[in-house]
């Protein structure tokens, strides 16, 4: 059959611009592709298809499974489609700003063009194989661009890795940050400029993949680490701490405030027998547990949410364990005090009938209070471990339609209040009042003022 060879020819495109998300420099994107459709009865030949930017474009074209940035005689079967395949790398500059890319494949046919426009927003950056922040040192880093690791960043013993206000770690599959004993680290951002540490793909749609990277690993005997207005995502396990095999004087100390860990494919928060509080803290959306808190050890939690609406796949375990065990590797349960696990003023919400697990051996002191606090449990809170609780709040009507009990939009991540929400007016004021012995002030987490007397539960106040 003879090509459609008139000057009116026409393709038919299923995009009029490929459109990138922030890639980092001398790393190479998703791949994007486009279709382009022969609308006739009869095939048609496009003469040449080619980058306009030529050899020095950043962005690479593959079409039809052929590489290149030039083809020729590329035929498209009569009500037949290719498919045209982009990807983009984009050159260092040593510019601190986000810079825009663009070309553009350009497609030529029977005397006419065609093109469709390509453009990437591109980031410089720090990089990193495996480092080592050696011992007994400390180290700032700059917050001008963004630090993409490809190995473990280890913060050797005695030293301390030092995060300001706006600094924003990216790390690579597999990796993440190791704190050795007696090492520190202390991640300071604020409401305005918080601390950002995720994985290094920052298409949108890599937004809310887990397990992009591994873990934020404080081991034993690691001291005085401190989150603050920190956002830590996708990742395998959010923050673990450690303390097997230490003694109870070894345990090492985390501190949590302003600070929200999501979106783990494990456990957001994993506290083994360590000591930890958290103020004004969300840990949401998890595969396994918002927190576990294993192998005994102390927590506080003040104004914390958590929440668990996971679905990227069955989750068949609550959002928050306790426990005050394990078995050695000889097969014997080693016992380890649970001496205190309080939650105060906080929100233990999702979308499973009982998101609180209570592992107890016995042998071993197990104290917990949840006080003032909103649960999704079926455990007996009118037992003296719980005090002034809101339980399995039912569902509410919004414009006609069922809402969330608890939670303005948990379906995109928003765990904050609304104007029904049952965590409304539930606080106790002097539970919020202990804020101060962490922070200079009782706001919650976006610096929203708790100055009604009856504070909300959980880390965010509604504001109307």
């Amino acid at each position: 059959m003879p090509f459609y060879d008139n000057s009116d020819v026409q393709l038919i495109f299923s995009e009029d611009t490929v459109i990138f998300d922030t890639v980092f420099t001398t790393v190479g994107s998703v791949t994007k592709l486009f279709k382009v459709k022969n609308p006739y009865s009869q095939p048609v030949l496009i003469n040449r298809i080619y980058i306009a930017g030529g050899k020095d474009s950043d962005f690479r074209i593959n079409v039809d499974g052929a590489s290149g940035n030039y083809h020729e005689d590329v035929e498209i079967r009569a009500k037949d489609s290719i498919y045209v395949f982009v990807e983009v790398t984009v050159d260092p500059n040593n510019q601190t700003n986000p810079m825009i890319i663009t070309d553009s494949v350009i497609f030529e046919i029977n005397g006419k063009m065609f093109d469709v426009d390509l453009v990437a927003w591109g980031q410089d950056a720090y990089f990193y194989p495996l480092t080592i922040f050696e011992a007994g040192n400390s180290y700032t880093l700059a917050n001008d661009k963004p630090h993409v690791f490809y190995g473990w960043a280890v913060v050797d013993s005695s030293a301390c890795l030092i995060l300001q206000e706006g600094t924003r770690l990216h790390f690579h599959k597999g990796s993440g940050i190791l704190v050795y004993k007696d090492a520190c680290i202390k991640s300071l951002g604020t409401v305005e400029n918080p601390v950002i540490i995720q994985g290094d793909r920052l298409e949108y749609d890599y937004y809310d993949v887990p397990n992009q990277w591994e873990r934020i690993w404080l081991s034993a005997t690691s001291r005085d680490n401190v989150f603050q207005n920190t956002i830590i995502k996708n990742a395998n396990v959010g923050i673990q701490v450690d303390s097997v095999g230490t003694t109870q004087e070894g345990l090492p100390t985390l501190t949590l405030i302003n600070t929200k860990i999501e979106n783990m494919s494990g456990v957001g928060l994993l506290a083994q027998g360590s000591e930890v509080v958290a103020v004004n803290s969300v840990f949401a959306n998890c595969g396994l547990y918002c927190a576990a808190l294993i192998y005994g050890g102390s927590y506080e939690f003040i104004h914390c949410t958590f929440a668990n609406y996971w679905s990227h796949s069955a989750r068949d375990n609550g959002l928050l364990l306790l426990n005050n065990y394990y078995e050695s590797v000889n097969k014997q349960i080693v016992v380890r005090d649970l001496t205190k696990a309080d939650f105060k003023n906080c929100i233990v919400y999702g979308n499973k009938d009982e998101e609180i697990e209570l592992d107890k051996d016995a042998s071993g002191t197990f104290n917990y209070l949840f006080s003032y606090c909103l649960l999704k449990t079926q455990q007996n809170t009118s037992s003296a471990n719980f005090n002034n609780i809101t339980a399995n709040p039912s569902q509410v009507t919004v414009d006609g339609n069922s809402h969330d009990p608890v939670f303005q939009d948990y379906e995109n991540y928003n765990y904050q209040l609304f104007d029904q929400s049952a965590a409304l007016n539930k606080g106790n004021a002097s539970y919020t009042n202990l804020l101060l012995n962490y922070t200079s002030s009782t706001n919650d987490i976006k610096d929203n003022p708790r100055s009604d007397g009856a504070p909300d539960l959980g880390a965010y106040e509604y504001i109307p």
